[in-house]
């Protein structure tokens, strides 16, 4: 049985040309409600979630987010809830086993809790009904979750897995297993992506993942956040995490990794203008907190005829 938790959101008066969610770090101006829903897998088992609804007025995009190795949903909680206020429809998926299986089970539960989601919004009385664009689904996760979603988008974007259309990948840290075969499948992968780094560490494989931004087929925006260990990319705190990865938590360093990840969310799913600006454009340039790697390419907006 699904339990509902609503949560309601305040709203500051600003002027009207300063929304108070003009930043894609900072919260936005819809209220959400939070959902635990098993959503069936196809090989009969259950997928375990959070659903997160926006309040935000007719279809939205809908991100599929995966957590890290040893990890569960809860940990990226406040990522759900960020997303949502900003006007999309979020599910977080737990792994079904500790033990990864990354030809099958975990990316195609990615996929499977997609599809639940298209499938429900055209399901009268649901409460989903009416509010996914199955043609702009984001895929992401951290960590070995990064890993998961990077196979996730080639099953979709290049082999045509799912009822839904993969408009953005967004890879936090990503800890490939097989660095040869996650080249292999970026080399395949045309759909826009952004992938934040921190610095080489035991948790992120001495910065094993950068080999995904190097072979990507379509627009890439590859950042370093300086200074970043692996726990900085789960929004807060994790004395597990700092014990294993060897790092300390900053909410200045997590604020950064949301701005630019929800940037480009929010340029390629929702094609929101005031995103532009960080897609590897003067804000991005101005912040000292971040590096933008020279392989960054491609990055074509609405309102631009060539890279910036």
């Amino acid at each position: 049985m699904k339990k509902t938790i609503p949560v309601f959101i305040a709203f500051l008066l600003l002027p009207a040309y300063a929304p108070v969610w003009a930043a894609p770090d900072d919260k936005g101006p819809h209220a959400f409600t939070r959902y635990a829903e098993a959503i069936p897998a196809r090989d009969g088992g259950t997928i375990s979630t959070l659903v997160y609804t926006t309040g935000a007025s007719g279809a939205r995009p809908l991100i599929v987010f995966r957590h890290g190795f040893s990890r569960r949903k809860e940990s990226l909680d406040a990522c759900g809830e960020h997303w949502a206020t900003r006007g999309f429809t979020v599910i977080l998926n737990d792994a079904r086993s500790l033990w990864p299986d990354y030809a099958d089970r975990d990316p195609c539960d990615m996929i499977d809790c997609a599809d639940w989601a298209v499938r429900k919004s055209a399901e009268p009385g649901h409460y989903l009904y009416g509010v996914i664009q199955p043609e702009a689904v984001v895929i992401g996760g951290y960590s070995a979750g990064g890993y998961t979603a990077l196979i996730a988008t080639h099953k979709n974007h290049a082999l045509g897995d799912g009822n839904f259309t993969c408009a953005a990948m967004v890879l936090y840290d990503p800890y490939p297993v097989d660095a040869e075969h996650a080249a292999a499948l970026a080399r395949k992968i045309t759909t826009p992506s952004i992938m934040l780094h921190a610095d080489n560490g035991i948790c992120n494989g001495r910065g094993k993942g950068k080999v995904i931004f190097k072979n990507t087929a379509g627009p890439t925006y590859a950042l370093h956040i300086k200074g970043a260990n692996h726990c900085d990319f789960e929004p807060q705190s994790s004395l597990g995490c700092s014990l294993v990865c060897m790092g300390r938590w900053n909410s200045d360093r997590n604020d950064a990794i949301s701005r630019y990840a929800t940037a480009m969310i929010e340029a390629y799913a929702g094609d929101n203008p005031e995103a532009y600006p960080y897609i590897n454009g003067p804000a991005a340039r101005a912040d000292s907190r971040i590096a933008i790697y020279p392989e960054t390419r491609g990055l074509v907006l609405p309102t631009q005829s060539t890279p910036d």
